[in-house]
């Protein structure tokens, strides 16, 4: 999924209920490190968007980047 620097929310096929979720940036579209953050967490969605940090220079904005993340609900899962 791609987040916008305003932020992106991502759709879960199905709800979830007590929610979990890991989420990485998986691309480097921009030239300045940037960090992923999670705004939003529901039982249907997640909410991310892109914080740039400034030891380069003062401003924030930042490029679109891909964001690979797996969603599931808590508990023990057997991985088979």
């Amino acid at each position: 999924s791609g987040v916008r620097p305003g932020g992106s929310t991502v759709d879960f096929e199905q709800s979830l209920s007590e929610a979990a979720l890991i989420a990485s940036i998986s691309s480097t579209a921009g030239s300045d490190p940037v960090a992923l953050r999670l705004e939003e967490l529901a039982a249907d969605s997640a909410r991310f968007y892109l914080e740039e940090e400034q030891a380069r220079d003062s401003e924030t904005a930042h490029v679109a980047e891909n964001v690979s993340w797996f969603a599931a609900s808590e508990g023990l899962y057997d991985l088979v």
